[in-house]
């Protein structure tokens, strides 16, 4: 089975790896690339039964890249890994077979590129969005306050969260004691840790 690899980051690339080899039965041969470009210049050689793209690695989120991307994964399955869960929208609305936040834990990646493989094209399967979090049992939410839990589990400061979701840092806080409450939780950690089990279950 060969699996190509489109991202920056050669650490990413190499923990992607080892899950997979670590979890599919069959033997991988992986190609890994940086960019689009190299990509294209992989898969005009040999094609590949799964491609992995990051954001990080595409020129731009047009609609003529996602088309470009199309073009050249032909039929195979497409999973776009997003580094900013701002990104994410964007990606739901293109023709990509599968998109999961690079914040996921890795056994979610090799969840969703196993069903992808099993399956076939089963597409624009959408993971660890905010709305995918799902709170303790008896706790609503807002989608304000799931946005916020999302972007405290990235480790973001109240000032950063107020500039991805243009609310003022005083907001933020207001928004940040709420949700602890609502989760039951003290502080930061308590949330991340709680939002990573809940990112678990989703897929």
């Amino acid at each position: 089975m060969r699996v190509a690899i489109a991202d920056a980051h050669v650490l990413f690339r190499d923990g992607l790896a080892m899950a997979l080899d670590q979890v599919l039965e069959q033997e991988v041969k992986l190609v890994e690339c940086t960019n689009l470009e190299q990509l294209q210049k992989c898969l005009r050689i040999s094609e590949c039964d799964l491609i992995i793209v990051a954001s990080n690695s595409l020129p731009d989120h047009s609609q003529s890249t996602f088309d470009k991307l199309r073009k050249i994964g032909r039929h195979n399955p497409i999973i776009v890994s997003v580094d900013h869960l701002h990104e994410l929208p964007r990606f739901r609305k293109s023709d990509m077979d599968g998109v999961i936040s690079k914040t996921a834990p890795m056994s979610s990646h090799v969840k969703l590129m196993k069903l992808l493989i099993d399956q076939g094209k089963s597409g624009n399967l959408f993971t660890s969005d905010f709305r995918k979090i799902m709170p303790p049992a008896g706790k609503k939410l807002t989608t304000r306050q799931k946005q916020i839990w999302s972007l405290i589990s990235l480790g973001l400061s109240n000032s950063e969260i107020g500039k991805q979701l243009n609310l003022t840092e005083g907001t933020v806080k207001v928004h940040i004691t709420t949700l602890f409450r609502k989760l039951d939780v003290k502080n930061r950690t308590q949330a991340m840790l709680l939002s990573q089990n809940e990112r678990n279950k989703t897929l």
